[in-house]
């Protein structure tokens, strides 16, 4: 089991889960999607008390990143940061779609 430590507390994780036992972070690792190669997306579109699950094949047409200034106020002082925003494209393939309850 590969561990690493978490961006917010440094306690080791287990990258096979998705949030941080010890302070509750959530984290997801995207490296595992391929560009423009077929792959199964699994994704919740309901709540977590009632999960609707979507399975679908898809390939991922892209991935834009993009930097912008962000203001930030926290006890009266004011400052800039750079804030990233990640979009991805993903487009679905004929022949499986499923939806389920979990």
């Amino acid at each position: 089991m590969k561990e690493r430590n978490c961006p917010n507390c440094g306690a080791p994780i287990d990258l096979e889960k998705n949030k941080c036992e010890y302070c509750g972070t959530s984290y997801f690792d995207l490296s595992c999607i391929p560009m423009n190669e077929p792959f199964f997306l699994r994704v919740n579109v309901g709540t977590r008390e009632n999960p609707k699950i979507i399975s679908q094949k898809v390939y991922s047409s892209g991935c834009t990143l993009t930097q912008e200034p962000c203001r930030i106020c926290y006890r009266g002082v004011v400052s800039y940061e750079s804030q990233m925003t990640y979009g991805f494209t993903f487009i679905g393939m004929d022949g499986y779609f499923k939806v389920e309850s979990e």
